[in-house]
Formats: structure tokens, sequence, C-alpha cells
């Protein structure tokens, strides 16, 4: 039988969904040297974006939650694509694209890249298969160094 839903319905279980992707994603553990290289970029003064698919009011509740504000210059979410923030933020900082990495774990991630001419890491979790085109570096782990930088 099926069961007719109204507005209300899904504005609740919209938001049961979104309460318990959130609870999920702060309970969960930093990928390996993900934490380390954050503040290696911040000693450094180099700033780091997030985009992100997770919708923008999530991404940044998250974000505040975890205390990262301070690791990042801003935080993106969806609906906007990310091949487009990307090159909102290259064109509005005037970076050179070639200068950047995008350190992502999904398609959209390597698309956004590569649509905008960026260095691309992907993470893939240990013994599970690369999503990525052949030839893309991959890690399961982040370890972003700064040598030769000024500290």
């Amino acid at each position: 039988m099926k069961t007719p839903v109204n507005e209300e319905t899904i504005k609740s279980l919209s938001e049961q969904f979104s309460y318990l992707v959130v609870d999920g994603v702060l309970a969960s553990q930093f990928i390996s040297g993900a934490k380390e290289s954050l503040k290696v970029l911040n000693k450094n003064s180099i700033p780091a974006y997030i985009v992100s698919g997770t919708p923008d009011n999530e991404i940044k509740l998250i974000i505040k939650k975890k205390g990262l504000n301070k690791y990042f210059k801003e935080v993106h979410g969806s609906p906007r694509k990310k091949w487009e923030i990307c090159q909102e933020i290259i064109n509005r900082e005037n970076y050179n694209p070639q200068n950047c990495l995008f350190v992502g774990d999904a398609m959209s991630d390597y698309n956004a890249a590569r649509k905008n001419a960026i260095c691309f890491l992907g993470i893939v979790e240990n013994g599970k298969a690369s999503p990525f085109p052949d030839g893309t570096i991959v890690s399961s782990v982040v370890t972003l160094k700064c040598s030769g930088l000024p500290r």
C-alpha cells in the first residue's frame, strides 16, 4: 500500500537524514595524515579550501564542530558544482592552477581538478579499487610537506 507523502513529512525525513549524516561524520576518524597536513599548510600560511558535495550548511557545521575552521580559508558545499567553486576561487584569488592541489576521494573531485587544470591526489582506502583513471596518483594517506618554505 502506497502512503501519500506531504511536504511536512519530506521536510521531517530530510532533517532526520541530515542529522544522521552530520552525526556520522562527526564520529568518524580523520584520514591518516590529514590533520597533520592541515597543520603544515596552516603553519606555512598556505591557504586550504573545502569543496564538497555535502550540502553547504552541513559541511560548514561539520567543520565548525570538528574545530577545523582555522585550517580553511573557505568552506563550500553543494548545491554548487565543485568545478565551478574551484574556478571561482582560482579566478578570484588569481591562483595558478598548476600550483594548486585538489585532494579528493570521488570522481567529481577528479573531474573538478581536471576541468580547472589542478593537480590531483586521489584518496583510496587500503584494499579498495581506485575509481580514478590509470595514471592518477592515489594514496590511502595524506602527507603534505612544505620543505624549503620559511617557517
